[in-house]
């Protein structure tokens, strides 16, 4: 994958197309890229852990259960 964020000063932008890329469906997007601080909300790992924490205390499930449950799908 190539990322490059760039700030254009044209309307027209020559893109650098790696070798490993030719001959190959490949995707170009423009986006805006929001550099704005407050835009972004970062969370960290102890405040989704909060968030989330005891999330399915109300309900009656069997951890070990829930478990091989999800498991099991896997050899469908």
């Amino acid at each position: 994958m190539v990322r490059e964020i760039i700030v254009p000063t044209h309307q027209e932008h020559t893109v650098h197309i790696p070798k490993e890329y030719l001959q190959k469906h490949v995707e170009i997007l423009i986006l805006p890229y929001d550099t704005d601080k407050k835009s972004v909300t970062e969370q960290t790992d102890d405040a989704i852990f909060s968030q989330t924490a005891s999330i399915l205390s109300d309900q009656n499930i069997d951890p070990v259960k829930w478990q091989r449950t999800i498991r099991s799908e896997w050899d469908r």
